[in-house]
């Protein structure tokens, strides 16, 4: 094979923050390339400039044999590069085939939109890709996974010569993933180079021709996948072995439930009569198939989707009505899995960020009193290991992993109780996900319960206590998290979902009370 994209010596510097350092790399025609590394190595930085947002400060890179000189995002697509981020760039007020066809869109007599032409283009093109949608259809209708096939579609209709892909599986569940990497697979033998870019270190194994691992913005290494295995691509990674991922767990004894849920029902029919109780210093999982209701359950708890009837308490006391507002003030705290939209201000400094949730406990009237505002700030940034060390640094320019600490900051100064969080390391680099796996060890320690919904079930086998398996909205198994497998946690998900078909709903029954009396 020839090479397609030929990267030599680039460096990067972002004031006195050396992003990139003399990386050099080549991509060849046809070829998967895969590229991992921590948060903070410098991923982000190159791709940004493949894709034309910022030029080299050394280097070259050259493209079929042609240096590049032009670096903006419409050159770069000229120039046959697309790059789909881990955040989409779909319009969501357009169909499908408006999103595909975005700016090229195709004219008919007199300069009219040809929509005839745009929606048979876009239906060869999703059909190439086994995506039965109308090109008709909204946007915002389509589910993640569909979502991410479209933004492929619109890189095939550019004849993409390099398609770059950023963390694309993260939102998206097993089987989906699979789909996507089987697309990506028809590509490659259809010619087009692939950069695949994932902290799914078994997915870049599976799917990747040659690896590159960064690490400091340096290249630590570029062979061909089979040249790798995890614990390889981990230490090049982290500069150490992780032999030991997850915390030393203990057995939790059986207390009065610091929080109990009796009977929940979702107004909305995402989940269906469920019980469990969370006692003090555990880690509780909830596991099941994405699509079967641990995230509504999640977000129920905490008051932001509607409940039809059950039972919360918190401590014994019973929680009406549950709220946000409720629900803190009950000692009470949630991460969503959506950091960037629901978890942090992307125009606020850190400080601000993690002061969020205790504001009122440093105002007097209007006046926020700010050196005690830096100094909780400080603590957390410190207890948390969060870099750069920068209080007034803007979140928006931290890595995933660093952002992700500084969510979890602000909730720890509410001196929270009860801890919910929905996945909770999702895309972060292995580095960081280990030192928030023993983060959260500590706070269950130190008498905190945690309640984790987590599409990795790995993750969930090594950090819980409990493993609660969710089927089609109903608890359908309750496991000992230290001698539980995936494979026990499928066939229970199996057997719940056969049992609930047969007409028997398992294992929950008794009284409910309705949220709305």
């Amino acid at each position: 094979m020839s090479a397609l994209l030929q990267v030599e010596a680039v460096s990067k510097s972002f004031g006195s923050t050396v992003a990139l350092r003399g990386v050099t790399f080549s991509c060849d025609k046809g070829e998967i390339h895969g590229l991992v590394g921590e948060n903070g190595a410098g991923k982000s930085t190159l791709l940004k400039i493949l894709a034309g947002v910022f030029p080299p400060d050394r280097g070259e890179i050259r493209l079929d044999d042609q240096a590049i000189h032009d670096f903006r995002p419409g050159a770069a697509i000229q120039q046959g590069i697309a790059i789909i981020y881990q955040e989409f760039s779909l319009i969501p007020a357009l169909t499908v085939a408006e999103n595909i066809f975005v700016g090229r869109e195709p004219e008919a007599n007199f300069g009219r939109l040809n929509r005839n032409a745009m929606r048979d283009e876009a239906r060869t093109l999703l059909a190439r890709l086994n995506l039965s949608v109308d090109p008709d259809s909204n946007i915002a209708t389509l589910t993640v996974a569909e979502q991410q096939v479209v933004e492929i579609a619109r890189a095939l209709a550019i004849k993409a010569k390099l398609l770059i892909l950023d963390e694309p599986t993260a939102a998206l569940a097993d089987r989906e993933a699979r789909q996507l990497l089987d697309i990506l697979r028809e590509a490659r033998e259809t010619g087009t180079s692939v950069i695949f870019v994932s902290h799914r270190l078994h997915e870049v194994l599976e799917i990747a021709d040659v690896i590159t691992v960064l690490k400091d913005g340096r290249v630590m290494a570029t062979e061909n996948a089979a040249a790798f295995n995890e614990s390889r691509l981990i230490s090049l990674m982290v500069g150490r072995e992780l032999s030991h991922t997850f915390p030393a767990r203990h057995a939790i004894p059986h207390e009065t439930a610091i929080l109990a849920a009796e009977h929940l029902t979702a107004q909305e029919g995402g989940f269906r009569d469920v019980n469990f109780h969370l006692s003090r210093g555990e880690i509780l999982g909830i596991a099941g198939l994405e699509g079967h209701g641990q995230r509504e359950l999640l977000r129920a708890i905490f008051g932001l989707e509607p409940l039809s009837s059950g039972v919360i308490r918190i401590g014994g006391k019973k929680l009406r009505h549950p709220s946000p507002a409720r629900c803190i003030k009950h000692g009470m705290a949630f991460v969503s899995d959506d950091r960037k939209g629901e978890g942090l201000i992307l125009p606020f400094d850190i400080t601000c960020n993690i002061s969020l949730t205790t504001l009122w406990q440093r105002q007097t009237l209007l006046f926020i009193h700010r050196q005690a505002e830096r100094s909780v700030a400080r603590d957390i940034v410190r207890r948390l290991q969060i870099e750069p060390p920068d209080l007034g640094r803007l979140v928006r320019y931290l890595s995933g992993g660093n952002q992700q600490k500084v969510v979890l900051g602000k909730w720890l100064t509410t001196q929270a109780t009860v801890l919910l969080l929905d996945e909770p390391t999702r895309g972060i680099d292995v580095g960081t996900r280990v030192e928030i796996y023993a983060l959260l060890r500590r706070l269950a320690d130190d008498g905190m319960g945690i309640l984790v919904v987590s599409r990795d079930m790995i993750e969930l086998l090594g950090i819980c206590n409990r493993i609660l398996v969710v089927a089609n909205g109903r608890t359908v198994a309750e496991l000992d998290g230290m001698a539980a497998t995936e494979e026990a946690i499928m066939q229970a998900i199996v057997t719940g979902t056969r049992r609930q078909a047969a007409g028997n709903p398992g294992r929950n029954s008794g009284r409910v009370e309705n949220f709305d009396s």
